[in-house]
Parts: C-alpha cells; sequence; structure tokens
C-alpha cells in the first residue's frame, strides 16, 4: 500500500523536476518510447538528389528543440523573431515528414545533431 506521505514525495520530486526543465515521465512510457525509437526506420536526410534535406540553420533550430528551447528562446538565441522561427518549423516540419516536437527532438538526436 503506498501512504499519503509518498504520494506527496512523488509529486513533489515531479515537480522540482519539470521545475528544473527536464521531463517526468513512467518507466512504461519511457521504455515504450526507447522501444520505438530503436524499433523505428531511420529518417530521412538527403533529398531524391542526394543533397541534404536541412539547410545549416535549420539543423541549428533543430538541435536547439531537441535542447528544449522554446520558439522564443530559439528566436533570442539566433538573433530571429518568434515569427521567423515558427516560419523555419514549419518547413522543417515539412520536409522531415514531422508533425511534432517530440519527433523532431528524436530525429535530432537519432542524427545526433
Amino acid at each position: 500500500m503506498i501512504s499519503r506521505d509518498a504520494l506527496f514525495e512523488t509529486l513533489c520530486e515531479c515537480v522540482r523536476t519539470v521545475h528544473q526543465g527536464q521531463i517526468w515521465v513512467r518507466a512504461a512510457e519511457l521504455h515504450f518510447l526507447v522501444d520505438a525509437i530503436v524499433e523505428s526506420v531511420p529518417p530521412r536526410t538527403l533529398n531524391a538528389k542526394g543533397a541534404p534535406l536541412l539547410t545549416k540553420q535549420e539543423n541549428g533550430i533543430v538541435r536547439l528543440v531537441a535542447e528544449g528551447l522554446t520558439n522564443r528562446d530559439i528566436a533570442r538565441q539566433l538573433g530571429l523573431s518568434e515569427n521567423t522561427v515558427r516560419n523555419y518549423m514549419f518547413r522543417i516540419f515539412d520536409k522531415l515528414g514531422t508533425s511534432n516536437r517530440v519527433e523532431l527532438a528524436l530525429y535530432a538526436v537519432r542524427q545526433q545533431i
């Protein structure tokens, strides 16, 4: 049986972890995510002509997304407007066939960006 104190301590640990910018996830979900990464098909990195799919700037943005930065943070760091970063994100999603930041971060991890 789990006591109320234990549940409260777990909640406090979760809040501290998230406050530090980390991710709080249960072991089952983490195992599922790792298995999905291992079993997934490697993403495309080149277009039909053999050229890299992403520009240097787009790769930089992908790296920053994987580090957990928001569009606002990325804009500040690169000296761009938030709208420009948003436009980059849409182009990156389109080029890679991704639809959200998590998929993009997984791409970055797999490509070691």
